[in-house]
C-alpha cells in the first residue's frame, strides 16, 4: 500500500474537467426533456443529481467559487424538486446558461460565474405554475383494523380498492406485519385481527373521506390522517420511484464480475487439457476438452470486447446545446428528438464521429430547416424537426439522421456539378445519382457561407472518416419537405470480418464491406490484364493491380491466380492474389511504431500458427493504387509496375 502513488492535483483536476462536461451534459438532457415532459420524475432526478455531483466535485478539487454557485442553483430549483413547481421554456433559458457558466468554468479554471442570474431562476420559479395533476390533489394514509369476525373478507385486499374507488385512487396497500400474532400467542382465536394501511390520492377533502367510509363494515376500524407534505400526490410525479437507467461508469461491474469468472473457467479448461494430456487421454476426450477451452475463450474475448461499449447517448447529448444554440442565434424553432441512446457503440467509433455527425446537423439546421415564415409560407408547422435515430441490427449499428426543412435542389446541385467540372451537361443522372454529388469535394448548394457551417469539414470528407471506420453513408432527398441521412457503422473497431488472403509468401485480410465479388481468372484474361494493367470484366475496364507488386512483396508467382473485385468511392480495382485462403473474424492488432507508417496498412493480426497476417487499409490502398499509377489505365493511362522500393515485410 505504501508503494501506491496518489494522484496529483493536476489529475485530479483534469478528472474534475471530464466529469463536470459529462455532468452538465446530462443535466441539459434532462432539462430539455422536462422542457417537454414537466412531470417526467426520471429527468427531474437526473437534473438535480448531476448539480449535486457537480457540487461535491467541486468540494473535493477545493473550487469553492463553483461549489457555492452549484449549490446556490440547487437551493433555486428546490420547489421543482418538490414539485411545487414545473419547468417552463422561460425558466430553462437561464438555467442552461447557468449550466454552461459551470462547465465552462470547469474547462478554463476562471472566469466569472453568473451569481446575479440566481435571483432571475429563484424569480422564475416562484412564478412558475404548479404541476397540473398536483392541483387540488391530496394525499391520505388510511389504517383498517380488521377483527376477526370480518377475518375472510380481510384475506381479499382487492375489496379495499373496489371500496375506495369512489373516493379516489389507491396508491399502495400494505398488510401491517406487526399486526399479524404467532399461533402460541392466541389464547383466544377471536382476538385475531389484521392491518392494513392505505395511501390514497383523492381530490376530495380530509371530512369527506371519512363520510364516505361508511362503506366499510362497522366493526372496521378506519382511521384516516392526511400524509405529511401530501402536494404533489404519489402520481403528481411520473415514475420517480420507477425503473431508473444505471448512472453511467467507465465499466460496467456486472462486465467485470463475468470476466473475472471467464478467466476462472478458462484456468480450469487449461488445467484440464494439460492434465489429460499428462494422463494419456484418448484423442476424442482431448478434442473435446479442447473445443471446450475454445468456447471459454471466446466467451471471455466477447465480455473483453463488451468493455470497449459505450452508450451511443455519449455521441448524442453535445447535440441538444447545439440546436438549441444554433437555432436560437438564427431565429429558428427546432425541436430534436432522440432515440436509441442506450444503443451501446465502441467508444473509439463515438469519438470518430463526433466531427463528421456535428457537420451533418449544422448543415440541418443551417442550411436545411427554413425560417418561420417560409415554412408558414410552404405550409409547415413552425417548429422544425430534427431527428436522430439508432438502432442496432445484423452485427451494425444504423444512424439516421432526419429533417423537415426544404431538401436539396437537384438542379442547383447539378448545375453545381457542371460549372465546377465535375459533370458533363450531356449526362444524364437520375435523381439519386444526382443526390448523391453532395458527397463530391467541392459542392453545395449553400448560397452562402456563414459562420455557423461554414467552417469544418464538407460532406465530402464526412463520407471519408466514416468510411475510415469501415462505415457507409448514404442521403434521401425529398425536395420541399427534408433529407434523411442514413450511415452504417460497424459495432467495434476492434474486430473485423474479411476475407483473408495469400500474396508473395504474405498474408493479408481485405475488410469484407469493401469486395464486390471473387473471381477466378483464365489465362487468357491474365495475359491480356498483365499486359495493359486493365481487366475486361464483361465488358467494362477495370484496373488490373497484382497486390504483390503494389506491396513488393516478392516470392514466386502462383500458377493459379484469383481476383477480389475492391471497391472504395467511384473507383473500382481487380486485386490479384495467389489465393483466397478463407473468410471470417479477426481481432485487429497494432502495428506497432516499426509498422505504424506502412502505407495502405491499418493493422495485423496473429493466426493460428503464429504467422502475421496484415489488414489492408482500403480507402489508403486506393490513395497508393493512384499514387503508384494502377488507376487510370482503364482511361489509357499507363504506369509502372517495375517499382524497386523496398520489400514489404511482416
Amino acid at each position: 500500500m505504501g508503494d501506491e502513488k496518489l494522484p496529483t492535483e493536476k489529475e485530479l483536476l483534469e478528472v474534475f474537467r471530464r466529469e463536470t462536461e459529462e455532468q452538465v451534459e446530462r443535466a441539459e438532457s434532462a432539462l430539455l426533456t422536462l422542457e417537454r415532459e414537466p412531470l417526467d420524475g426520471s429527468a427531474l432526478k437526473t437534473l438535480f443529481r448531476s448539480i449535486h455531483s457537480i457540487k461535491g466535485n467541486a468540494a473535493v478539487v477545493g473550487r469553492q467559487e463553483l461549489e457555492r454557485f452549484s449549490h446556490s442553483l440547487e437551493d433555486a430549483l428546490h420547489p421543482i424538486r418538490e414539485a411545487e413547481r414545473i419547468v417552463t421554456p422561460a425558466l430553462a433559458e437561464p438555467v442552461f446558461a447557468a449550466l454552461y457558466a459551470i462547465r465552462d468554468a470547469a474547462l478554463s479554471g476562471d472566469g466569472e460565474l453568473p451569481f446575479a442570474s440566481i435571483a432571475v431562476i429563484s424569480d422564475l420559479v416562484g412564478k412558475a405554475p404548479l404541476p397540473e395533476d398536483q392541483t387540488g390533489r391530496y394525499g391520505y394514509r388510511m389504517t383498517l383494523q380488521y377483527p376477526g369476525e370480518v377475518l375472510p373478507e380481510a384475506f381479499e385486499p382487492r375489496y379495499i380498492f373496489d371500496d375506495l374507488s369512489e373516493l379516489g385512487t389507491v396508491v399502495s396497500c400494505k398488510l401491517d406485519p406487526s399486526s399479524v400474532l404467532p399461533l402460541d400467542r392466541l389464547k383466544n382465536p377471536d382476538a385475531l385481527s389484521l392491518r392494513y394501511v392505505v395511501e390514497l390520492e383523492s381530490d376530495k377533502q380530509i371530512d369527506e373521506i371519512r363520510e364516505g367510509c361508511f362503506v366499510f363494515d362497522d366493526s372496521i376500524k378506519v382511521i384516516v390522517e392526511p400524509l405529511q407534505d401530501s402536494a404533489p400526490t404519489p402520481n403528481a410525479i411520473k415514475a420517480v420511484n420507477g425503473d431508473e437507467k444505471l448512472a453511467a461508469v467507465r465499466i460496467d461491474t456486472y462486465k467485470l464480475d463475468n470476466l473475472m469468472n471467464l478467466a476462472g473457467e478458462l484456468n480450469v479448461s487449461n488445467l484440464r487439457v494439460r492434465r489429460m494430456v499428462e494422463e494419456g487421454a484418448s484423442s476424442q476426450e482431448v478434442l473435446d476438452a479442447l473445443e471446450q477451452l475454445s468456447q471459454h475463450a471466446r466467451a471471455m474475448q466477447d465480455q473483453i470486447l463488451s468493455t470497449r461499449m459505450i452508450n451511443i447517448d455519449e455521441l448524442f447529448r453535445p447535440f441538444i446545446r447545439l440546436v438549441r444554440e444554433m437555432s436560437a442565434g438564427m431565429g429558428k424553432r427546432i425541436e430534436l428528438s432522440l432515440s436509441g441512446s442506450e444503443v451501446e457503440l465502441d467508444k473509439s467509433i463515438v469519438e470518430r464521429m463526433r466531427e463528421p455527425l456535428t457537420h451533418i446537423i449544422r448543415n440541418a439546421v443551417d442550411h436545411g430547416i427554413e425560417s418561420p415564415a417560409d415554412r408558414v409560407s410552404a405550409g409547415k408547422d413552425v417548429e422544425a424537426r430534427i431527428s436522430i435515430r439508432a438502432e442496432q441490427r445484423e452485427g451494425s449499428i444504423y444512424l439516421t439522421i432526419e429533417d423537415d426543412g426544404r431538401g436539396i435542389d437537384r438542379e442547383k446541385l447539378r448545375r453545381k456539378a457542371i460549372d465546377t467540372g465535375l459533370l458533363d451537361e450531356s449526362i444524364k443522372l437520375s435523381n439519386e445519382q444526382i443526390d448523391a454529388l453532395i458527397f463530391e469535394s467541392g459542392l453545395s448548394t449553400a448560397e452562402k457561407i456563414t459562420n455557423i457551417s461554414g467552417r469544418g469539414v464538407g460532406m465530402d470528407i464526412v463520407r471519408k472518416k466514416i468510411e475510415q471506420i469501415r462505415g457507409e453513408v448514404h442521403i434521401e432527398n425529398h425536395p420541399g419537405k427534408g433529407v434523411t441521412i442514413r450511415i452504417r457503422l460497424p459495432l467495434t473497431l476492434a474486430i473485423i470480418e474479411g476475407f483473408m488472403v495469400s500474396a508473395g509468401g504474405e498474408i493479408f485480410i481485405i475488410p469484407i464491406h469493401a469486395i464486390s465479388e471473387c473471381i477466378d481468372l483464365t489465362e487468357e484474361q491474365r495475359e491480356s490484364a498483365e499486359r495493359t494493367g486493365v481487366l475486361n470484366l464483361r465488358g467494362e475496364p477495370v484496373a488490373f493491380a497484382p497486390l504483390r507488386n503494389v506491396f513488393h512483396t516478392g516470392g514466386a508467382k502462383a500458377r493459379r491466380q484469383q481476383i477480389l473485385l475492391v471497391r472504395y468511392e467511384n473507383h473500382r480495382a481487380a486485386l490479384v492474389v495467389d489465393e483466397v485462403l478463407g473468410e471470417g473474424q479477426t481481432i485487429i492488432k497494432p502495428l506497432g511504431k516499426m509498422f505504424e507508417r506502412v502505407p495502405g496498412i491499418s493493422g495485423s493480426s496473429i493466426l493460428w500458427d503464429g504467422k502475421v497476417a496484415l489488414i489492408i487499409d482500403v480507402p489508403a490502398l486506393f490513395q497508393l493504387l493512384a499514387e503508384r499509377g494502377y488507376l487510370g489505365r482503364e482511361d489509357g493511362e499507363a504506369g509502372d509496375e517495375s517499382d524497386t522500393e523496398e520489400n514489404l515485410t511482416a
